[in-house]
C-alpha cells in the first residue's frame, strides 16, 4: 500500500503531470475562445474556467452530428496544477544551496495561485455612474442581482434574498422564503435571467400576475446588458391572503400602456406598506467620492472618443483630497481601486455620466509579491550558474 502512494505521489508530483495540466489549460483557452463569439465572454468564462467539469460539444457540419466531449474545467485543473506545484516544487525537490533560487521561485508562483484564489472567492467588483456635481460611497455589481424588501418610506431594515438563493427558480420552481421581520411570506418563481415585463394581452403563452407577464429573451452576449425577472407570491402571515406579482430589473415606461416601469412592487400589510425590488447588489465604499468635471475629447472629424477621464474628489473624515483619473492611472486607497471605464451620454442631452469601474480584491497586489520573489529567486539562481561556469572556465584554464 505504502508502495502504491509512494507511485501515485511521485506521478503527481512530477513535471510531466505539470506539463499535461498546462497543456489541458491551453486546450481550455482554445475552445473558450472559439466558443465566445456566439455565448459571450461571461457564460464561457463560467462554463470553462470557473467549473470543476464541463461538457464541450463539437458540431461536424458535414455529417450534421455533435460529439459531447467531457472535459475537467479550469477550476479543477487549476487545483490540480496548485497541489502539484506544492508536492513538486517545495516537497520533493531536493534543499540544498544550489536549489535556494528554485525553491524560491516555486514559493512566488505559489503566491500566484493562491492571489488568484482570493480574488475569485472574495473579490468585489462593479461600477459606478456620476454625473458632474453628483457623489457617492456606494458601487453596484454588473451582473449580481438581489430581491431587496424593505418598508415604504426608507425607515427600517432592508432584508435581502440573495441571487443564490433563487438563480434557479426557473420555469415551474418555486421557493417560498420567510423571515420573522416580515408580516407576510414571499413565493419566488419563474425567474428569467433575460426578459421584459409586458402587458397580457390574452391569458395564453404563460403565467400572468396582476395583468403583465415576463417575456423571456435570448441571453446577451454581454452579461450586463441582461435583465432578469420573477414572479412573487405574497401571502399575509394571519389572513392568508395572497397578492401576486412581477419584480423586473429593467427600466422603462410606456405611456400607451399606462405601465411597465422598475418601480419596486408595493404590498400592504395592516398600517405598513413594503417594497419589494430586484436590484444590483451594492456595497460601500469607506469614502465618499464627488465628480467634479468630466473630460472627453474626440478624434478630429469625428464624434468618436479619443480620450476621458475624471476629476474627482475624494471626501474622507472631513478631508477633501483632488483625483484625477485616467487610463492606467487608477485611484487606489483602502483596498479598493476606481478605474476609468467608461462614460453614458445623458438622456437630457446635457452632458455625459462617468462610469468608473470599482474593485474591492485582497489579494490586489499579490501578483506583485509573486513577481518580486520569483525575480529575487531567479537571480540567486542565475548567480548561482554564473558562478559555477566562471568556476568551471578557471579550472579548464589553469588545467
Amino acid at each position: 500500500m505504502k508502495e502504491f502512494a509512494r507511485k501515485i505521489f511521485q506521478s503527481y508530483s512530477s513535471f510531466g503531470f505539470a506539463v499535461a495540466m498546462i497543456l489541458i489549460l491551453f486546450a481550455l483557452t482554445f475552445l473558450g475562445t472559439l466558443e465566445q463569439v456566439d455565448h459571450g465572454l461571461f457564460e464561457v468564462q463560467k462554463k470553462y474556467f470557473e467549473s470543476m467539469v464541463l461538457v464541450h460539444t463539437f458540431t461536424l457540419p458535414v455529417a450534421d452530428l455533435s460529439l459531447p466531449l467531457p472535459l475537467p474545467g479550469g477550476y479543477l485543473v487549476m487545483a490540480l496544477l496548485f497541489g502539484n506545484l506544492i508536492c513538486g516544487g517545495l516537497v520533493k525537490i531536493r534543499k540544498s544551496k544550489r536549489t535556494v533560487g528554485i525553491l524560491i521561485i516555486h514559493v512566488g508562483m505559489i503566491i500566484l495561485f493562491l492571489g488568484a484564489l482570493v480574488t475569485f472567492k472574495l473579490a468585489d467588483h462593479g461600477n459606478m455612474f456620476l454625473a458632474e456635481g453628483e457623489s457617492t460611497d456606494e458601487f453596484v455589481s454588473y451582473n449580481i442581482w438581489n430581491i431587496e424588501i424593505a418598508k415604504a418610506g426608507g425607515s427600517g431594515e432592508v432584508l435581502t434574498i440573495p441571487q443564490e438563493h433563487f438563480l434557479d427558480l426557473q420555469g415551474a420552481r418555486t421557493r417560498t422564503f420567510h423571515s420573522e421581520g416580515l408580516p407576510f411570506d414571499i413565493e419566488v418563481g419563474g425567474y428569467e435571467r433575460n426578459c421584459e415585463a409586458t402587458e397580457a394581452v390574452t391569458s395564453e403563452g404563460g403565467r400572468v400576475a396582476d395583468g403583465y407577464r415576463l417575456q423571456a429573451f435570448p441571453l446577451e452576449m454581454q452579461e450586463p446588458a441582461n435583465v432578469p425577472g420573477a414572479y412573487v407570491t405574497i401571502t399575509d402571515k394571519k389572513s392568508d391572503e395572497k397578492i401576486e406579482g412581477i419584480i423586473w430589473g429593467g427600466h422603462k415606461f410606456e405611456m400607451s400602456q399606462g405601465w411597465v416601469s422598475s418601480e419596486p412592487l408595493t404590498v400592504r400589510s395592516g398600517d405598513d406598506a413594503y417594497t419589494i425590488a430586484l436590484t444590483k447588489k451594492r456595497w460601500k465604499v469607506p469614502f465618499v467620492v464627488r465628480l467634479d468635471d468630466f473630460i472627453k475629447d474626440v478624434h478630429p472629424g469625428t464624434t468618436m472618443a479619443s480620450n476621458y477621464e475624471s476629476e474627482v474628489t475624494k471626501l474622507e473624515g472631513g478631508q477633501e483630497e483632488k483625483i484625477r483619473i485616467y487610463m492606467n492611472h487608477p485611484l487606489r486607497h483602502k483596498g479598493y481601486t476606481l478605474f476609468q471605464e467608461s462614460f453614458q451620454e445623458r438622456s437630457d442631452g446635457t452632458g455625459q455620466k462617468s462610469q468608473l469601474a470599482v474593485w474591492r480584491n485582497p489579494a490586489d497586489q499579490w501578483p506583485l509579491y509573486s513577481c518580486v520573489i520569483m525575480s529575487v529567486g531567479l537571480l540567486i539562481h542565475m548567480v548561482q550558474k554564473l558562478l559555477k561556469y566562471m568556476k568551471a572556465e578557471s579550472k579548464r584554464r589553469t588545467a
